[in-house]
């Protein structure tokens, strides 16, 4: 074996195990929710553990079967102390999937969430609710 394919293939080994680490996400989500109905009524939702905001940005994503208006919704968090914190909408993307989260993304690090609170103005059901803390360098 020459050294130039011994080079080549230290390289593409070295190349896709790079590949791997770079690729490697901070971000991630946690499903706090399976399918519910909400309504007028508040639905409270407790994940089993507290909700901690350890990223750059963090939201309340609503996945739905249906498309809705970015209004139909309200969603507060509380923490721990009982602080309510009203989300505000944040987004949403052409898969029926809603964002919230707090004014400047200003969630405050040194608290955890234990409940996450929904309402909408007609009844709809959601299909699924996650939590989603996103990393800056994700987005790089």
């Amino acid at each position: 074996m020459t050294i130039k394919k011994v080079l080549f293939i230290f390289g593409c080994i070295l190349s896709f195990l790079l590949q791997g680490a770079c690729s490697k996400k901070e971000s991630y989500s946690i499903k706090i929710s399976d399918s519910l109905i909400v309504g007028n009524e508040w639905v409270e939702i407790t994940p089993p553990t507290p909700l901690k905001p350890d990223k750059d940005w963090q939201f309340i994503i609503i996945e739905l079967d249906e498309k809705t208006d970015e209004s139909t919704f309200e969603v507060e968090l509380v923490d721990l102390e009982n602080n309510l914190f009203t989300l505000r909408y944040g987004g949403g993307s052409m898969s029926s999937s809603i964002k919230y989260t707090l004014n400047n993304n200003s969630f405050p690090q040194d608290r955890l969430y234990k409940t996450v609170k929904i309402k909408a103005k007609r009844e709809i059901k959601i299909a699924e609710v996650y939590w989603k803390c996103e990393a800056l360098n994700d987005r790089l």
